[in-house]
């Protein structure tokens, strides 16, 4: 029996480890590249904790991380970059500032990348290693974010690097993939893309992971609990800076609806744990799969009242394919094509007392928004949807590389 082709390889290099995935980025990378995976093996280089243990292991068919953890001087200098942010999280873009600290990541992607047939930085933050890689293997950007106007708020040392950091991965990539038109269009700007280098890849969820659970199910599940006549609204996010300052609307919107309970899931919660807050408010943290998806359940209503931010929300796509109707702030809403009544409610946050009313109010506009919603992520953002559109544009790109080489 004659052996097929080898498969081609891509060849990841990330700043923090992605298996598990819990953080939105996380969910990005992993279910991005699983879906790329049916046509390409991929592996993800990637940073782990001080203390963790060398990991080599397939998380996915076709799908492998290498994982190589922090040394202690990076660790401290992290904690530098950290306070001089006023503690904001740093683990993303510290490896551009850093990863000499780390001498064995640069030394483990390098010989990854041997034989690989397309190198990609997901974020620009370890640019530091892929430029030392040997070959002229063509370089995609996974881009997350505007990571200059996003990084900003982090001091003028960390903004240099974000920006330098972009500048340099937008320079070199034959292919970018953006998060929404807006993206694309804002890195285009900044950095001189030409249409044909920018293909965009929403964020999106693995629909048929997730059931949507009907009004009656949300029901039936508060009886079990004994929450009868609750109604509840819930926001989930990671401690982002623009995660918390939705978090930070969410309780003051909790102020002027009292007869609501906000249930708050994921690291968010931490910076808001020693501040007052209304009582119908409740800080969950970060729950595991299980435990938020019976949170997601129970709930009413999602809210996702984002006042500034790149990229776009994991979160959203999460909220309509368990079937939960949203309201949104237009920034909520970015990078997915939905229609305000039909989809989501779209408004400014000082509209939300009356739109989280309506949906809580009319169970025929809640149910048929919700319905509508899971429609358009089954269509549009599941994951294995984009995924094969970066496949395509994997393909263009290889094609069109190959026959510049032949020219040349």
């Amino acid at each position: 029996m004659t052996a097929g082709p080898a498969r081609r390889r891509i060849v990841v290099a990330v700043p923090y480890g992605v298996h598990p995935p819990i953080s939105g980025g996380q969910e990005r990378i992993f279910h991005l590249w699983r879906g790329v995976a049916d046509a390409f093996d991929v592996d993800l280089v990637t940073l782990g904790d001080v203390g963790t243990r060398t990991l080599e292991a397939e998380i996915a068919a076709g799908l492998r991380e290498v994982r190589v953890p922090k040394t202690e001087r990076f660790r401290r200098e992290q904690g530098r970059l950290a306070r001089a942010a006023g503690n904001a999280p740093v683990a993303d873009v510290a490896p551009a500032a850093l990863l000499d600290h780390v001498p064995e990541y640069a030394a483990v992607l390098a010989r990854a990348s041997a034989n690989a047939a397309v190198l990609a930085a997901a974020q620009p933050f370890c640019m530091p290693a892929l430029r030392a890689c040997p070959g002229d293997v063509p370089l995609v950007y996974e881009a997350q974010n505007v990571e200059a106007h996003l990084k900003a708020a982090l001091g003028p040392e960390l903004a240099r690097v974000a920006r330098d950091s972009e500048a340099e991965v937008c320079a070199a990539a034959r292919l970018v993939l953006a998060c929404s038109a807006d993206d694309a269009a804002e890195l285009s700007r900044l950095y001189g893309l030409a249409p044909d280098r920018v293909h965009v890849a929403p964020n999106g969820v693995d629909a048929a992971a997730l059931v949507p659970t009907d009004a009656a199910e949300r029901a039936a599940k508060r009886h079990a609990l004994g929450l009868e006549g609750t109604r509840i609204a819930v926001l989930v996010g990671s401690q982002h800076p623009p995660n918390v300052e939705a978090a930070e609307a969410a309780v003051a919107l909790a102020g002027q609806m009292p007869d609501v309970t906000f249930l708050l899931a994921g690291s968010q919660c931490s910076p808001l744990a020693g501040r007052p807050r209304p009582r119908n408010v409740a800080l969950m943290g970060t729950l595991d799969r299980a435990t938020l998806a019976a949170v997601l359940g129970v709930a009413d209503v999602a809210l996702n009242p984002m006042r500034t931010g790149s990229g776009s929300n994991v979160k959203m796509a999460g909220y309509l394919a368990v079937g939960l109707p949203v309201v949104t702030t237009p920034v909520g809403a970015r990078g997915y094509d939905l229609v305000d009544g039909e989809h989501a409610l779209i408004c400014p946050l000082d509209d939300f007392p009356r739109r989280v009313r309506a949906l809580l109010d009319d169970p025929a506009l809640a149910a048929r928004v919700a319905r509508n919603g899971r429609r358009l992520v089954e269509a549009r953002y599941d994951w294995q949807v984009v995924a094969d559109g970066v496949v395509v544009a994997l393909e263009r790109m290889l094609s069109a590389t190959g026959a510049r080489s032949a020219a040349s």
